[in-house]
């Protein structure tokens, strides 16, 4: 979750060239790939997003505690 978060939370910086970007894209994306665990699914992928949007739909100063503690799970499905 946090390496998909991360990874789709990169922005262009003042002063950052495209290639730049590109490469903390690349990195970022390595990241995902490396933590993957063996037998990942794009219907795995699908339970994460769905998780990720839901989490970052939730106002956090209302929900900040609940958010802080989900991200704290190893395994978003134990939820």
């Amino acid at each position: 979750f946090n390496s998909l978060s991360n990874l789709l939370s990169i922005r262009l910086k003042d002063g950052e060239s495209l290639t730049d970007l590109s490469a903390c894209i690349q990195g970022a994306m390595q990241k995902v790939k490396v933590i993957r665990p063996k037998g990942y699914t794009l219907d795995n992928l699908d339970e994460e997003l769905v998780s990720m949007s839901m989490i970052k739909g939730l106002p956090f100063e209302t929900y900040g505690s609940f958010i802080s503690s989900v991200l704290l799970l190893l395994d978003l499905s134990k939820m």
